[in-house]
């Protein structure tokens, strides 16, 4: 029987694939993971993990796919002041890739973390407290880098990135014999030069420093950080 281990995913903007090489690692040394949380970036790959694809697919998707239309320009949600994006092809994306999965259809635990800035407040999916919300809204919801994505809007809750409110959520794995382990990556962009600050540069730093926030120790809880 495999050892078990329980996995949370820190949010890691467009390093998100950087995951899948963590995920595979834990894979490779023999161990079955039993519960995932993730945050922004994080909470895709935890999503996607959850509804079925493994490493190996989960590799083979990264390497294969284009990106860039999910983060495509929507003049529509630029003119509602919403967002550059609009998010649907990011949606739509997740939905195809989970099968339209909700929390109560996992067999795995999964913890998405998002931040509702209306009431400037964390903002939880799990199985207990959203068993009906499809896993591929709650990933996008919690991947709604402010400027960049359009918020998602569930009931009063407008939606945003999770990482506003906890950048690696290793403390809402369950606390049992079962070890946890933090997966954080970081940022190596170099400083730009005055005058030269346009989106294409100011936008991976804004992401960075969004979630350059404190990680406290976690007891019995290990953390990997991946430079990149």
């Amino acid at each position: 029987m495999k050892p078990k281990i329980r996995v949370a995913l820190s949010g890691s903007g467009t390093k998100a694939p950087a995951h899948v090489g963590a995920l595979a690692a834990i894979e490779a040394a023999g161990y079955e993971i039993v519960e995932l949380a993730g945050t922004s970036g994080g909470a895709l790959c935890a999503g996607l993990y959850a509804c079925g694809l493994k490493a190996a697919a989960l590799r083979a998707l990264v390497m294969e796919m284009d990106w860039a239309p999910l983060m495509a320009v929507s003049p529509w949600s630029i003119l509602a002041g919403k967002g550059y994006c609009s998010g649907d092809a990011l949606l739509k994306f997740m939905t195809s890739q989970t099968g339209g999965k909700t929390f109560a259809d996992l067999e795995i635990d999964l913890t998405i973390m998002a931040s509702d800035v209306s009431s400037e407040v964390p903002y939880r999916f799990d199985r207990q407290l959203t068993p009906a919300i499809p896993v591929a809204l709650a990933g996008r919801a919690s991947a709604s880098i402010p400027i960049v994505f359009a918020p998602v809007l569930i009931g009063s809750a407008v939606l945003m990135d999770g990482g506003l409110v906890v950048n690696l959520p290793v403390d809402l794995l369950m606390i049992d014999d079962t070890p946890r382990i933090g997966v954080e990556l970081t940022s190596q962009c170099e400083p730009f030069k005055p005058g030269h600050h346009g989106l294409n540069k100011i936008v991976p730093h804004l992401i960075d420093l969004m979630h350059s926030v404190l990680v406290l120790h976690i007891p019995s809880s290990n953390f990997i950080i991946i430079p990149l």
